[in-house]
């Protein structure tokens, strides 16, 4: 089972509840330093000591090879996004790129 957490951007406000961090394998988050100071899904589990930051892996490690993601098919692994510019800009540049090699929209000169 995999899991994807895209919200609750505020320091007091959750969506997933104790258990559900609890059952997690792999805790994967777009930002570990974001994550820790934006939402209450990561802080509020730190404080009261359910989770730590050892237990978040940064998705750009398990891109590098650096951590590990699921390493068993019973794994339940999370994945909880604050939103990072890099994303955005990784997203606009991929659209761009099609919209470029289709040969579609129009240019605008500002």
């Amino acid at each position: 089972m995999h899991l994807v957490s895209i919200g609750a951007p505020e320091v007091d406000a959750r969506e997933l509840d104790d258990d559900v961090l609890r059952r997690a394998s792999v805790i994967v988050v777009d930002s570990r330093i974001a994550v820790m100071n934006e939402t209450g899904d990561v802080i509020i589990p730190m404080k009261n000591g359910l989770i730590s930051e050892k237990n978040l892996i940064e998705i750009g490690e398990i891109i590098s090879g650096v951590r590990n993601g699921r390493s068993r098919d019973m794994d339940i692994t999370l994945f909880k996004s604050v939103g990072i510019a890099v994303e955005d800009l990784a997203a606009a540049s991929y659209i761009y790129g099609l919209v470029k090699s289709r040969n579609i929209g129009i240019t605008v000169e500002i």
